[in-house]
């Protein structure tokens, strides 16, 4: 399959709707980054709160800002969160007005969820994107009324509602770093039109390997596009005492708002090369020379290193709902392409596990390439593409569909 454009007929209008961390923006933008290529007459519109990640990441342009307050400020300012609510449903009258939208997608988070209602009680087609192994909170209770789900892990049994059609499409990633995947064997894609055992299956898509032309001598720490306190701390307390393995290599921390500076010093006194930064956009560079990967548990992280090819030493944020980042990491621990630390209470419990892992996967080339391999095995890069099918066909559910 290609990505040559559809014959879209009109123009479709898909508004985007939800946010508040990296892990749900960056697949809503790789998703409407496609669609502008698959659909050129199709208008893209976003509907999120006024956090800073989504005013860094959305276009200025046909963005909506929704005035919600979080969901914690309901249990100690009840009122504002309500006057918040109210302030929201009108809102949306407006617009669901200007942009009158043709397909409605959630991607998660708190904004998401009241887009989502007011598309249903329209009678507009809503689909939702859900990047975790365990759905989240606004999904969960959305997928009671919506029209469609992408998931990016199979589904399992009793997951979602019975009514609801569920599509195993895989986490979409943005273009640069799909195109950092290797071609899929035509003989290992998905067919077209073939349900998935617990869902429907993703298009196929073909796209070409990339050949790195210089040795991937770089480890990559990522926290999350809010930051990992609790990661930074350890790897500050590790570059205390550095093992020499660690000098054998760059570092590209990206430590989120908070303790960079103290991070960029611990490296320096360490004498390490490394780049130090709150967060980087882009961050394919970066994933195109990593060797190693020393991450949160974010889906959206997992799915961009599988592309790259990057293994992972994983340390899930504890305190994720539901766990779902412990369940995220499983996916790839048991294709053998990362392993897992659990992050306890006690620094001293898990922090010298963290870096005997390190030292262990610095160390050890072969096991390392292995590694590699397997995350490779588990790359999703025609994801975007598959999505875009959904939309399209819910956009115009009588037209001939030219993906596959």
């Amino acid at each position: 399959m290609d990505s040559a454009p559809l014959q879209v007929p009109g123009s479709p209008v898909v508004l985007f709707a939800g946010g508040g961390t990296g892990g749900h923006l960056t697949p809503a933008l790789a998703v409407a980054d496609r669609l502008r290529e698959l659909a050129p007459h199709a208008r893209i519109a976003f509907a999120s709160s006024d956090r800073a990640i989504d005013r860094r990441l959305l276009p200025a342009t046909d963005r909506h800002v929704l005035p919600l307050q979080p969901l914690a400020s309901a249990a100690w300012h009840p009122l504002k969160f309500a006057q918040s609510g109210w302030s929201t449903w009108r809102a949306l009258r407006r617009v669901f007005a200007e942009v009158n939208p043709s397909v409605v997608v959630g991607v998660g988070g708190l904004a998401s969820f009241p887009v989502l209602l007011a598309a249903w009680r329209r009678g507009i087609p809503t689909v939702l994107l859900e990047q975790n192994a365990v759905p989240g909170r606004a999904n969960r209770v959305a997928s009671r009324f919506a029209t469609a789900v992408c998931v990016s892990f199979p589904p399992t049994p009793g997951q979602w509602p019975a009514r609801l059609r569920v599509f195993d499409t895989g986490n979409p990633v943005r273009a640069g770093i799909a195109g950092l995947a290797p071609s899929v064997p035509a003989a290992q894609q998905p067919t077209p039109g073939v349900p998935h055992p617990q869902g429907q299956s993703a298009p196929s898509l073909r796209l070409g390997a990339t050949q790195f032309e210089a040795p991937r001598q770089t480890v990559l720490v990522l926290g999350g596009s809010q930051g990992a306190r609790a990661l930074n701390l350890a790897m500050i307390r590790l570059l205390a005492h550095a093992d020499p393995s660690f000098r054998q290599f760059d570092w590209v921390h990206q430590t989120g708002p908070q303790l960079a500076d103290e991070v960029r010093q611990a490296y320096a006194r360490a004498g390490l090369q490394a780049e130090v930064a709150p967060f980087f956009n882009p961050i394919d560079p970066h994933l195109r020379r990593a060797t190693l990967a020393i991450t949160r548990g974010g889906a959206t992280t997992l799915a961009e290193l599988a592309c790259a090819g990057i293994p992972a030493l994983i340390v899930p944020y504890p305190q994720a709902t539901d766990n779902h980042q412990v369940a995220n990491a499983q996916h790839y621990v048991a294709a053998r392409g990362a392993l897992v630390v659990p992050q306890e209470a006690e620094p001293n419990h898990w922090e010298p596990r963290l870096e005997a892992h390190a030292i262990r996967l610095l160390t050890n080339t072969a096991e390392r390439t292995q590694r590699a391999q397997a995350m490779r095995a588990l790359a999703r890069p025609h994801a975007d593409v598959a999505i875009c099918r959904v939309l399209l066909d819910l956009a115009h559910p009588s037209r001939a569909s030219r993906v596959g």
